[in-house]
């Protein structure tokens, strides 16, 4: 009902703004804020912030650089702008602090003397407010998406210019995203980035919120027509040597920067969210042979691992459900059911386009082959009706994978796969 009311409205953004943006805001107040945000957008959607006008402030227009030239062009949108704007520089914020928080206290561009104090008060509050961030962020893209696909109900509802902001808000925060994975990833441990025992919802970590922020956001860009990667880094050390070339990077095109990020991350990942985008990133390639080749360059052997995790986290293989240890193997599995999802159906995709990139070795096809066995084998052990559909297309992506010729002869499929096989599609077929 406060929605509903554009006086309840204004007065509730002049709360959460405040408490955002003022520089004697205290942390808490802070996440607080984001995290009411969340709540609200998660269940009432961001159709009201439309509807509700941005009060201008000489506070909110200086720190937000709004004028009134800007204010005009973004019309009905500048609320919807300023969060995401918000969002994605908050996001770049506690991401760096992250990153100052993972490294050696004497490396680090904070204080040595006052790090544990730092760590520990940052850790309250630095956390939460990336979740909310990645969360709000995921959820435009979302709205964003929907809106697109009504044009004959939201036609004029965002103004070219508000559209145009909201683009470079998220391109803003997908290389914010793919430098901070760029540099966990290639860390040593790589431990200190991610949750101690990988679970996709622990709250004291931002890795696997990040992981779903990439995957929504490479699900709807080209990383062919980005701009050159010309982009600040995130500053690790406190040197000025080391500074100083961060902020003088030659310009770098997109693709490999993305590329380069996702072959480090990916075997090391564990996380499902991002098959669209990688499926969107495969697809568009099309019949490129250079984009193709590009692909192969870089994917080629990190597909490989994260599409085994994959299916035999689907199989419920206990090597395979967490590489990195934490807890017994033994009792993970049984915690696990099989993958029956859209998973899937992105996960077959992944494979099938992965499989004609140039160059594929046919030992990686017969490893993927193998881990779809697996995945088959544990299917039909639950005997569960509604497991058919996705059944028939993980059958439909092995015979892909069986099929392919190149220059090595295929190995041909062993008694044992030939009979799982043979079950599945008595199964499917039959019942």
């Amino acid at each position: 009902s406060v929605l509903r009311n554009p006086g309840d409205v204004a007065r509730l953004q002049r709360l959460l703004l405040s408490n955002v943006i003022s520089p004697q805001s205290e942390s808490a107040l802070r996440a607080l804020a984001w995290q009411s945000l969340v709540a609200i957008v998660e269940v009432h959607g961001w159709d009201w912030m439309l509807s509700s006008p941005l009060e201008s402030s000489a506070e909110t227009d200086t720190l937000l650089n709004f004028s009134k030239h800007n204010d005009n062009k973004l019309g009905r949108g500048k609320l919807l702008c300023t969060w995401v704007r918000l969002a994605s520089g908050e996001l770049r914020i506690q991401l760096q602090s992250l990153v100052n928080e993972s490294i050696p206290p004497e490396k680090s561009i904070h204080n040595p003397a006052g790090a544990s104090n730092h760590s520990s008060g940052w850790q309250a509050t630095g956390i939460p407010i990336g979740h909310g961030c990645a969360r709000l962020l995921q959820s435009v893209v979302g709205y964003l998406i929907r809106l697109a696909d009504q044009p004959h109900v939201t036609t004029g509802m965002l103004e070219a210019e508000a559209l145009l902001h909201l683009r470079q808000s998220l391109e803003q925060a997908l290389w914010t995203v793919i430098e901070y994975l760029s540099l966990a990833s290639s860390s040593s441990p790589v431990d200190d980035f991610m949750p101690v025992e990988n679970s996709i919802e622990d709250p004291s970590s931002l890795w696997h919120p990040i992981l779903r922020l990439l995957g929504t956001l490479l699900m709807e860009v080209s990383i062919f027509d980005l701009l050159e990667a010309n982009h600040t880094q995130f500053v690790v050390f406190d040197d000025e040597e080391n500074e100083s070339k961060s902020q003088n990077t030659e310009p770098v095109p997109s693709p490999v920067v993305i590329l380069t990020c996702l072959e480090q991350v990916l075997p090391i990942a564990e996380n499902t969210a991002l098959l669209p985008g990688l499926v969107h990133i495969m697809g568009d390639a099309d019949d490129d042979a250079e984009k193709k080749a590009l692909l192969a360059r870089h994917l080629q052997a990190s597909m490989v691992e994260y599409l085994e995790w994959y299916w035999l986290q689907g199989s419920m293989v206990p090597s395979a459900v967490n590489r990195r240890g934490g807890g017994s193997a033994a009792a993970s599995v049984s915690n696990r059911n099989v993958l029956m999802d859209d998973s899937v159906a992105w996960a077959c995709s992944a494979t099938e386009l992965w499989n004609s990139l140039p160059g594929v070795f046919q030992t990686d096809r017969r490893q993927l082959a193998l881990a779809l066995v697996q995945w088959i084998q544990h299917v039909l052990q639950t005997s569960n009706p509604s497991c058919r559909n996705y059944l028939s297309l993980v059958l439909g992506t092995y015979m892909v994978l069986l099929s392919s010729s190149g220059a090595e002869v295929t190995q041909p499929p062993t008694e044992h796969e030939q009979r799982v096989i043979h079950r599945a599609l008595q199964w499917c077929e039959h019942g």
